[in-house]
């Protein structure tokens, strides 16, 4: 239990007992029991039970009751009632925004590479099925992909851009490899759509 002790007319807190007691220049009065401790002037502090609406006051030497020293406790004015109030309401509110926008957040990146690993994955199956050749697979992979890198943050709307940009100033002449950048524009714009982006 913490200790006070007054000093001067202020009471100074303990929570650890010194080893050494400036004003009787006593040292190892750390190891002496409750009782030999009064001898000293320190007495146990007491900090009753507030509820919100309260606060701990300055401890003064006449909270020393009964050999043992009583936090005073204050009551909020109605202002900090209200004060508190606000403040607590708006942490609240902050919280729960946060946590919105977190899970928001969340949701748009888990979409976003559920969808980058379809366009990957309808490019990979065009090379199985020999729809393109080697050669146009790792073309296609440098040209989409890092138009498509965007949609593992969630970031539809700015691979949305990218992949417009990129269709329109390098039109593929191939129609296999014209199909894969339709297609991841299709995937894009549908989910942008689909979810109001």
């Amino acid at each position: 239990m913490k200790k006070g002790k007054n000093i001067d007319g202020n009471i100074k807190i303990f929570h650890k007992i010194p080893n050494f007691d400036a004003d009787t220049n006593s040292i190892g009065i750390n190891s002496l029991t409750d009782l030999q401790l009064e001898a000293y002037g320190y007495f146990d502090v007491v900090d009753n039970p507030i509820t919100v609406y309260q606060r701990y006051g300055k401890l003064l030497p006449e909270h020393l009751i009964n050999k043992k020293y009583i936090t005073p406790i204050e009551d909020f004015t109605a202002q900090e009632v209200i004060d508190y109030d606000n403040q607590i309401a708006i942490q609240t509110s902050n919280a729960l925004d946060n946590a919105e926008y977190s899970e928001i957040e969340e949701n748009l990146r888990s979409a976003g590479e559920r969808k980058f690993n379809r366009i990957r994955f309808r490019l990979r199956k065009k090379r199985e099925n020999s729809t393109i050749n080697a050669n146009n697979f790792l073309k296609l992979r440098k040209d989409i992909t890092p138009l498509i890198l965007p949609l593992l943050q969630g970031d539809f709307d700015i691979s949305k851009e990218m992949l417009d940009a990129f269709a329109l100033t390098n039109p593929y002449a191939n129609a296999n490899q014209l199909a894969i950048l339709t297609f991841a524009q299709q995937v894009v714009n549908n989910y942008i759509i689909k979810n109001n982006i």
